[in-house]
């Protein structure tokens, strides 16, 4: 296995003398006075002062619209494994690509990690009054603020030969592709194809002073092998081949791109262990070689795999921005997931263990499971709604009712606006139909998610009952009957019933008007009854509930109270 870390800065090739590449540097930035030396650079952003094993990780979310679930997922990751070493999380936002960036984007990002209780220790954050701010000494944490310490390194890279001018056109380089692929070799700027790279001092000097538009690229070196390796936590092993692309590190703007950003911010960030998407592995031997030309350790790259679906065909796929509308985090809110649902089933993707640790631990905070690397899945995790809303069943039945009426309530203000309003008015009245059954199975299914917040609570309130004419009322039960049944349990009723009382108290009302006291009485001889207390008792839900199903009449009743239990019946009785 090939050293991950071996010292480059002494094998460029370069035709130029030092004091050539010194006055190219200075060309390329006149200003370069105004820049931080990279010993000052290294003097603002010391080694953090923490403890041994501590990592220092990222997220590194570009502003280009909505917050992928996979970035949340990584993120989380990220924020685990740092919390569990005392180290620190910090949230990088890399709007680099400043064409696709999005201003509303950036508030997005923050408020996706933020609302989900993934914090970040550093970097931009919502603060108590709803502002954003920065946190954190090793900032600026929005890439294209850091402008001039991506052009102190660029500067010192040129002076060194490691970086060099090119100023092929589009026109220059799309004609290159062509006769690569024609050849059926590998497309890219190396060898015979760096044109710029075989420049002479005088014609660099001239581009530059007439001023034709140029980028800045490595100059990849040759190596001594072929391949390089290096440890993944999820993968093991791997190896690819060196590099040999002069990559574009900075671009005409003087923005650079992602591999050199990546760079020069984890190296002055102090980043440890880099965590990230898969679709990243094939950039390792260009990163690695690019912490070895500065001659700076590199941080230890993990790949944690996408998020993936069953397509059409059976087979599977990534979760797609442009086609499934379960990639966007916002998507999971406003279906009425309590977020604690999203990270623990974020959770059980990551470590499949997470399921069995959460029926040992019922009552645990999340953060108490240790997230391990070497748990994760090289195969993608697949997408699984079903087990989402079950692990959202048992959060919501296991929640604090004020907690859970708390979330309730802010869901509700933004997508059910006249169901927030009746919740606003008696709290306490809320938090008891909230708490009907809950908790029991019959509870758990009627509330998965926030979605079946008002299929729970508008029959509590009289704004959402259906008029008397559309109550649905057994046909079995005559119109005399229905009213002398509720006008007897408007009568009898008492507040203090437990729900053996109650049904007890149905019983009677059920004989005393000629009406089986049990169905199987009532099956062994029907012409004898009018019906069963089944049917009393469906009478009773209907015009209590508005519905022929309900929570158990007993705890119902307790609920609704006796004076608009009353008004119900009257409603029903004067109809």
């Amino acid at each position: 296995m090939s050293n991950t870390h071996e010292n480059l800065s002494n094998m460029q090739e370069t035709q130029f003398t030092q004091e050539q590449l010194h006055k190219l540097a200075e060309m390329i930035f006149p200003h370069h006075q105004e820049l931080p030396s990279l010993q000052e650079l290294d003097e603002k952003y010391p080694p953090r002062n923490l403890p041994e094993g501590a990592i220092v990780n990222r997220v590194g979310p570009s502003p280009t619209g909505m917050m992928h679930i996979g970035g949340l997922y990584v993120a989380l990751v990220n924020q685990r494994l740092a919390k569990q070493t005392n180290g620190i999380f910090f949230l990088r936002i890399e709007d680099t690509d400043t064409k696709r960036s999005i201003k509303e984007a950036y508030p997005t990002i923050i408020n996706s990690l933020m609302d989900y209780g993934v914090t970040p220790d550093e970097g931009p954050v919502r603060a108590d009054d709803g502002s954003y701010i920065e946190r954190g000494d090793y900032g600026p944490y929005v890439q294209t603020a850091r402008k001039a310490i991506y052009h102190a390194c660029a500067f010192d890279m040129l002076c060194r030969g490691v970086m060099y001018p090119c100023f092929m056109s589009e026109t220059d380089l799309e004609q290159i592709r062509e006769e690569q692929k024609a050849a059926d070799i590998r497309t890219g700027i190396y060898g015979e194809w760096a044109k710029s790279r075989q420049l002479s001092f005088d014609e660099i000097e001239e581009k530059l002073k007439s001023n034709t538009p140029y980028v800045l690229r490595l100059r990849a070196p040759k190596m001594d092998t072929e391949t390089i390796s290096w440890e993944d936590k999820i993968r093991g092993i791997l190896s690819l081949p060196h590099n040999i692309i002069d990559t574009v590190l900075i671009k005409s703007d003087g923005i650079p791109t992602y591999h050199f950003a990546h760079l020069v911010d984890d190296h002055f960030m102090r980043t440890t262990h880099i965590i990230r998407a898969d679709e990243w592995i094939s950039s390792v031997p260009l990163h690695l070689q690019l912490f070895s030309l500065m001659n700076w350790p590199p941080p230890q790259y993990t790949h944690v795999s996408a998020i993936q679906k069953l397509s059409e065909t059976g087979g599977k796929r990534k979760l797609s921005k442009r086609h499934d509308p379960e990639a966007d985090v916002q998507y999971y809110w406003e279906r009425g997931f309590p977020r604690q649902a999203v990270i623990e089933y974020l959770l059980n993707l990551a470590n499949s263990d997470f399921e069995d640790w959460r029926r040992a631990n019922p009552t645990a905070d999340y953060k108490e499971f240790t997230v391990a690397l070497e748990k994760m899945g090289q195969a993608g995790a697949l997408a699984d709604l079903v087990k989402l809303e079950s692990i959202s069943r048992e959060i919501l039945a296991k929640m604090d009712v004020n907690e859970l009426y708390k979330l309730a309530f802010y869901w509700a203000s933004a997508y059910d606006a006249e169901l927030a309003e009746e919740m606003a008015k008696d709290p306490e009245y809320t938090c008891l139909a909230l708490n009907v059954e809950r908790g029991g199975e019959k509870g758990a299914n009627r509330l998965a998610t926030f979605l079946d917040l008002r299929a729970q609570l508008a029959p509590f309130y009289d704004r959402f009952l259906p008029e008397v004419s559309q109550l649905p009322f057994a046909t079995n039960v005559s119109l005399e009957d229905r009213k002398q049944i509720l006008s007897l349990i408007k009568e009898t009723y008492k507040i203090d019933f437990s729900s053996e009382q109650s049904f007890e108290n149905i019983k009677k009302i059920a004989t005393d008007l000629g009406f089986a006291a049990a169905v199987k009485d009532y099956k062994k001889n029907p012409t004898a009854y009018k019906g069963h207390v089944g049917d009393v008792a469906g009478v009773i839900r209907v015009a209590m509930f508005g519905s022929s199903r309900s929570p158990e009449l007993g705890w119902l009743m307790r609920v609704l109270g006796k004076e608009t239990l009353a008004a119900r019946c009257d409603r029903v009785i004067n109809s």
